[in-house]
């Protein structure tokens, strides 16, 4: 788990900007709150959309730089063994993922409860939860793509991979998500443990495939 640990820590050292990581969500955070005690409401309208932009620019930083620098294909010289390399990626992208978008989920949950109490809580909620289940499914489609092939083909899969997901979360998700997950819907406690383990279970074939074809690439 030590190389594992600094294969993450060598991808958030990518991060171009100055300002700490968890700095940045605090800053975030007083941003919104402040516009909402100011009653700044269409300020708050880019919570969303800087969220999504941070969490991609997160997610797809490390793989930018290892191919300007040529990270990756020192490691692979390094004693480091492959499987360790692609779990410190899955690793370092989950952490951030889930870290900017729960804390989306939470700075939304407490403007809205406080600041904007004609909004529904639940359909804040189940928007928040959406995006994070989004990028989430990018990352256990993307990376074995991203891993797995020479990066100029790999631009061009994850850029169509990204713009299906969005397809289908534009018009799949409102369709079905308030059945899905409001009180009184389809997906009960025991429906929700089935998709979670559903979703174990193909972060798992992502990973498990993501090695086999690291383990096969040259650098």
């Amino acid at each position: 788990m030590n190389n594992v640990r600094k294969v993450m820590r060598l991808d958030a050292a990518t991060w171009p900007l100055r300002i700490n990581f968890w700095w940045l969500i605090v800053l975030i955070d007083v941003g919104m709150l402040l516009f909402s005690l100011i009653k700044l409401w269409r300020v708050q309208t880019v919570l969303l959309p800087l969220t999504s932009g941070l969490t991609a620019g997160f997610m797809m930083m490390p793989f930018y730089s290892s191919r300007k620098s040529g990270i990756d294909g020192l490691m692979a010289i390094m004693p480091f063994q492959r499987r360790e390399i692609v779990l410190g990626h899955f690793l370092y992208g989950l952490e951030r993922i889930l870290a900017l978008n729960l804390n989306l989920i939470a700075i939304d949950y407490v403007t809205t409860l406080f600041f904007q109490t004609n909004r529904s809580i639940m359909s804040v909620i189940w928007m928040d939860t959406a995006v994070t289940v989004f990028f989430i499914l990018l990352l256990i489609v993307a990376y074995p793509l991203i891993l797995g092939l020479d990066y100029p083909k790999t631009l061009m899969l994850v850029m169509g991979v990204m713009v299906g997901l969005e397809i289908i979360s534009m018009y799949v998700i409102p369709v079905v998500g308030a059945e899905i997950l409001f009180l009184g819907g389809w997906l009960t406690v025991l429906g929700f443990g089935v998709l979670a383990l559903t979703f174990v279970l193909a972060l798992g074939c992502s990973i498990w495939l993501s090695i086999r074809l690291y383990e096969t690439k040259d650098f």
